[in-house]
């Protein structure tokens, strides 16, 4: 199972520390995902979130989990903020189908998660 990050440093190094035996692959459009904070006209935004819907729909082969590490989305665009380090979990429901938010994890709540 490889690890999606965006190009950015900082998304592959999160990648890295926290799946070390993992390949980690760079996908362009994750930083589509950045500039979504950016100026863009309505057109571009929605191109993106076209793209990103799309992303989020594909289901993963049955018993394996997808990784995307990038960055937060601006106030009610997307999939809204993300606290740092924090997490969203996805269930996809299939191309066309949408996608299901089932969570959002601060790096707190993840902490805690090790404790169980």
């Amino acid at each position: 199972m490889p690890i999606t990050t965006s190009p950015f440093c900082r998304t592959i190094e999160t990648a890295q520390l926290a799946f070390p035996n993992v390949q980690v692959q760079i996908d362009p459009f994750l930083f589509e995902i950045f500039m979504l904070g950016g100026n863009l006209s309505t057109v571009q935004q929605n191109t993106i979130l076209m793209a990103l819907q799309s992303k989020l729909e594909m289901k993963p082969p049955e018993g394996i989990n997808r990784v995307m590490i990038g960055h937060s989305f601006p106030k009610d665009v997307g999939l809204g903020i993300i606290p740092n380090m924090g997490t969203v979990v996805i269930k996809p429901k299939g191309i066309g189908q949408g996608y299901e938010i089932l969570g959002k994890l601060t790096l707190e709540d993840l902490a805690k998660l090790d404790s169980i």
